[in-house]
């Protein structure tokens, strides 16, 4: 064999190899950057879950606490309406809604939504008991509404269930967000 065969074979065969070499490597980079792109998504749904499950702990009945207002002595079971009836502005549910706020578009949309109607429901709850002039009129309020609290809190709970059970389906979710923004048309 001559000289130039000899190194012509040798850079075709470098040159075959580089490439499948550069081929491979590329498709390995493609996949590690899918898989660490995954993984903020999912730290990221995560945190929204925590934050919707931040909001569920403070509404979550407990055992019944003894409220004492001008006289009256009453035993509830509903948490957090009865342990803070004059809702200040610094509360742990604003600080809860603000949470899941900031990490509502890593969610579901029916989590979304009956999250937002819930935090509504509160919200026009807390209005309408900030006319009473008692706790414990506000405390029988809440408690004649708190079966509709009680039922989203259920659902709420039961898609938040649903939630995490796909929580690992990165594509589903991406597929869900795209079907989500084609269906908004711009104003």
């Amino acid at each position: 064999m001559e000289f130039s065969t000899i190194l012509t074979s040798s850079l075709i065969a470098a040159l075959i190899s580089a490439s499948i070499s550069a081929w491979v490597s590329f498709i390995l980079k493609n996949k590690d950057y899918r898989n660490e792109y995954f993984k903020k998504i999912i730290d990221k749904r995560i945190k929204a879950i925590e934050s919707v499950e931040q909001i569920l702990v403070i509404f979550s009945p407990l055992a019944p606490i003894e409220i004492t207002d001008a006289g009256e002595r009453k035993k509830v079971a509903f948490a957090y309406l009865v342990r803070n009836p004059e809702w200040s502005g610094e509360d742990e549910y604003a600080q809860a809604v603000q949470n899941f706020s900031a990490s509502i578009m890593w969610l579901g949309l029916d989590l979304r939504v009956k999250v937002r109607d819930f935090c509504g429901l509160i919200n026009m709850m807390r209005d309408k008991a900030s006319k009473f002039d008692t706790n414990i009129e506000k405390i029988d309020f809440y408690a004649e509404n708190y079966l509709k609290l009680a039922e989203l809190l259920m659902r709420i709970e039961l898609q938040l269930s649903n939630e995490m059970a796909v929580l690992y389906d990165i594509d589903a979710f991406v597929r869900e967000r795209k079907k989500i923004h084609k269906s908004i048309t711009p104003v």
